[in-house]
């Protein structure tokens, strides 16, 4: 099949401390030493609770491995998965997923718990995306 892809991208990279940055994060292979490894993004949509396509997830099993414990479970062994905020600042806060939940569509749910930051003391607000109204919604 040929695609007819545009000369101009679609995407463009964005800053990092872009203010989209707030609920936008990027999702990281940690391997010990510092190697990362940026495999897509996850969207915060809740307290400690991200979401994502379910191919990202399936890539980073597919190319990093894990360990299958039943049909339904799997284990990462080796590695992390961390979901990286960077705020102006700067600020950093590093999220581990300790849980990632595939559905049966293409999204994956992710359950993470704060790895670290540089603002231990802080207390974290969290943001999400606001939805557009519906015509004829009222806010």
């Amino acid at each position: 099949m040929v695609h007819n892809l545009p000369a101009t991208p679609a995407f463009r990279d964005e800053r990092a401390d872009s203010p989209i940055s707030e609920f936008a994060l990027r999702i990281v292979v940690e391997f010990e030493g510092w190697q990362l490894y940026v495999v897509g993004t996850a969207t915060l949509i809740s307290g400690h609770l991200a979401i994502t396509a379910r191919n990202v997830l399936d890539y980073v099993v597919r190319t990093y491995g894990a360990k299958r414990k039943t049909d339904t479970y799997a284990e990462i062994d080796g590695y992390e998965l961390k979901l990286y905020k960077v705020l102006p600042g700067p600020v950093y806060r590093i999220w581990r997923v300790y849980t990632a939940w595939p559905c049966a569509t293409d999204i994956a749910m992710l359950h993470l718990g704060l790895d670290r930051t540089t603002l231990p003391d802080e207390k974290i607000v969290w943001k999400q995306p606001i939805p557009h109204p519906m015509e004829g919604e009222v806010r």
